[in-house]
């Protein structure tokens, strides 16, 4: 090297400007794991709440309907019916009711009667 050739040296952070940094990477881990806590309450909370509202479906009363059969009319029909009125349906008397949970399709079924009551038989789950 020549005398004129001035010497580089590498660059020394302020002290001050270190300890910041080191502060900035504190401060960040720590909101890191802050927020992941955070994150596992939330988290817990929602489970509790579908636990509860699973619980609460489990024993609340759902209304069950067997629907044989339907029809469309319009309502001046439907006001000219009288006692004895013979209603059609859209079905063949062979074909299975179904049976709706809250007004969802759950089951079909063949009707019956056990004890002087109507009923059904299930003969088939649906899929939801």
């Amino acid at each position: 090297m020549s005398p004129s050739t001035p010497k580089t040296e590498p660059v020394k952070k302020p002290q001050a400007e270190a300890k910041s940094q080191a502060t900035q990477k504190v401060e960040t881990a720590t909101s890191e794991d802050a927020a992941k806590v955070r994150a596992a309450k939330i988290a817990a909370r929602k489970a509790r709440a579908a636990a509860l509202f699973a619980e609460a479906n489990a024993t609340s009363p759902r209304r069950i309907t067997v629907v044989y059969g339907s029809i469309l009319k319009k309502q001046k029909e439907v006001d000219s019916f009288t006692k004895g009125t013979v209603i059609q349906l859209d079905r063949q008397p062979i074909e299975s009711a179904e049976i709706l949970v809250d007004g969802k399709l759950f089951a079909k079924g063949k009707l019956s009667s056990q004890n002087g009551h109507a009923s059904v038989q299930i003969t088939e789950i649906v899929k939801k």
